[in-house]
């Protein structure tokens, strides 16, 4: 096949002549993974041999994903309806970057709840059908998700729920801008690479792109990204240092050195051999040396499920490395949010799907064991991390117009019906939550909202701009770990409490971008929206001297 072969149809729909022979019958039978539709998969990788040598996975990115689109077998059909061939989201976020060519008779296969991450069920057959351009050969493609790629065997979409090799994965690289990306094979193996001409502005999010690098972290499938990173003149300094952690290692704790530095931040610890000594801490785990300032962010209290319910205490809050910390954490690292399933014995659903955004500072544990309560009542549940919080502490600026940005990807992702799902939000997930129902006016049936009564908004009081005011300082100014211990007396009150190492502390607090957090709050009118939604609202502690009535 060669590019002479390739046109482009009125409609933009990229097109091409299969010239591809078909093989011996024996080479159509994949024995590892019999879902596989071994021709169709070949006509894959000859449309990829293409993008890799005609320069156009270095044009402009919407440009660049309708190539990929049409290198899988995949129509672009961005406006349809999920569950029918929509492909707006295929190779466009973090996860849905596995392009799967699987044999027609396993299309419709179901996630029996083996794949982490991914809603039981996941029905995709329909869609699979509407979407694949039918000249690759038997069989349908689909992009799907990359989730649980890292273990090995890889634990995802493709080889569980379809038993089906990947034609090709999309790998962004970590490079400073993560603005380049790999198409590898299902043994990880470079097949092409591209860099957008229109820069990362046109991209998907960098937090998309980031964390499409951290699924595939640690096994074949990041090998090359992590190589073509190496060899760039712009590669990110964090993820070099991690990568050549094992050389520096030597060096980390010897006491004569002239520069002892963080691990984390690699700011200088110790100076003159140890004449001036700075604040040093070591990691819980891996008793690395760091600074006051990464140890206090990096602190929680290791969760325990089959431990007796205990008040929680100061002198159990740990720190780590940044790495540690994640490893050690309830939270999962390879995801934003978590789906918590109906699990209730008689095997009913009541279909309602219930969105929970937690309070500042906090992550998606805070409601975790809310949500495992419901599940059991036959409720489904998405638990997320905000901007500037929890998986996305790093990752992103914490603002309003982020938040919106992100539970409206989360509704995308997810397929969420609008006249089935339920925003839940408490303290600043209940705040920033008005600003959300306002933005994705429609997308919700109802909303829950909690300990949101103070009017901290634009027209508050004096006295609440000044509470404002010592709230932004203080939060700016205190390390997680310090904020973690200043709550304990606060709680301890009751059995609930205990819960506070599953919903809080386990995952750690993020107060790093606290100031923020008051800006979000003080930006928002809650009395000012609520007469433009058309949608019930509940709230708790809605009514405060000066408050919501």
């Amino acid at each position: 096949m060669s590019n002479s072969n390739t046109d482009t149809s009125e409609s933009g729909e990229c097109n091409a002549t299969d010239t591809s022979e078909i093989p011996p019958l024996s080479e159509m039978y994949d024995k590892e993974y019999p879902g596989t539709a071994v021709r169709r998969l070949r006509a894959v990788h000859e449309r990829v041999a293409i993008l890799a040598t005609d320069g156009t996975l270095d044009g402009p990115w919407e440009e660049v994903r309708r190539r990929l689109l049409w290198a899988g077998g995949l129509r672009d059909l961005p406006n349809a309806a999920p569950g029918q061939g929509y492909t707006g989201h295929s190779f466009n976020d973090w996860n849905h970057v596995d392009c799967t060519t699987m044999l027609g008779d396993v299309s419709d296969s179901l996630n029996d709840g083996s794949i982490k991450g991914i809603a039981k069920g996941n029905l995709l057959g329909p869609g699979i059908r509407i979407a694949s351009l039918p000249e690759l050969g038997e069989g349908g493609s689909w992009s799907t998700c990359a989730m649980g790629c890292n273990q090995d065997p890889p634990n995802d979409v493709a080889h569980v729920q379809f038993r089906s090799r990947v034609a090709f994965k999309l790998v962004w690289v970590p490079n400073e801008n993560y603005d380049t990306f790999v198409l590898v094979d299902d043994e990880g193996k470079l097949m092409a690479k591209g860099t957008p001409s229109d820069g990362s502005a046109a991209l998907p999010h960098r937090r998309e792109r980031e964390m499409n690098f951290q699924i595939m972290k640690g096994s074949k499938y990041a090998t090359v990204a992590e190589s073509v990173a190496m060899n760039s003149t712009r590669f990110c300094p964090l993820v070099l240092r991690r990568l050549q952690s094992a050389s520096e290692s030597a060096t980390e704790h010897r006491e004569t050195m002239v520069n002892v530095v963080c691990e984390d931040c690699q700011a200088p610890i110790r100076r003159l051999f140890g004449l001036l000594k700075g604040s040093t801490t070591p990691c819980s785990r891996c008793n690395k040396a760091l600074c006051g300032k990464c140890s206090g962010n990096h602190a929680l209290i290791p969760f325990d499920e089959n431990e007796k319910d205990e008040p929680p205490k100061k002198e159990s809050i740990l720190s780590y490395c940044k790495q540690c910390f994640q490893e050690v954490s309830l939270l999962d690292y390879s995801k934003t949010y978590d789906i918590v399933e109906p699990s209730n014995e008689d095997g009913a659903n009541n279909d309602i799907t219930l969105l929970w955004v937690h309070g500042g500072g906090s992550s998606r544990l805070m409601f975790r064991p809310h949500a495992r309560l419901l599940a059991k009542q036959g409720y489904r549940s998405i638990l997320m991390d905000l901007p500037g919080h929890g998986t996305l502490v790093d990752n992103t600026a914490l603002t309003l117009d982020e938040c919106v940005k992100t539970v409206q990807s989360v509704l995308q992702n997810e397929g969420c019906d609008a006249t089935k799902t339920i925003y839940i939000g408490g303290s600043l997930g209940a705040y920033i939550g008005f600003h959300i129902l306002k933005e994705l006016n429609g997308k919700f049936a109802g909303a829950i909202l909690m300990d949101c009564g103070q009017n901290v908004g634009p027209d508050c009081s004096l006295k609440a701009r000044i509470g404002i005011v010592v709230l932004r300082k203080m939060s700016g100014s205190m390390s997680n770990k310090a904020l973690m211990g200043a709550m304990m007396g606060a709680v301890n009150k009751s059995k609930a409490d205990f819960h506070l190492v599953e919903s809080c502390y386990s995952g750690g607090m993020f107060f790093q971008q606290g100031p923020n957090q008051c800006d979000c709050m003080h930006q928002v009118a809650p009395a000012s929206i609520i007469p433009s939604l058309d949608l019930p609202i509940f709230g708790f502690h809605f009514a405060k001297t000066g408050g919501l009535r």
